[in-house]
């Protein structure tokens, strides 16, 4: 089963990466009245179908990313 990640996981998982960023969650809940319905994603499709495994959990991920992000910058 997937694994809710909320805006205040994902900064700290940049905040981790990156501790001289100043990283603020402003509202979770963007978008009309009602329309906000968190749910979790769940990779079992993907890997049923495609075969992918995620090799990263969120903190991993997002500094890698960030990584990739930096290099294509510079």
């Amino acid at each position: 089963p997937g694994t809710l990640v909320t805006g205040d996981d994902l900064a700290a998982a940049i905040r981790a990466a990156r501790p001289n960023l100043d990283v603020t969650v402003v509202d979770e809940k963007v978008g009309p009245p009602g329309l906000y319905r968190p749910q979790p994603m769940d990779p079992g499709r993907a890997q049923r179908e495609l075969g992918f495994v995620a090799e990263f959990d969120l903190e991993r991920g997002v500094a890698d990313y960030l990584s990739q992000l930096e290099r294509s910058l510079s």
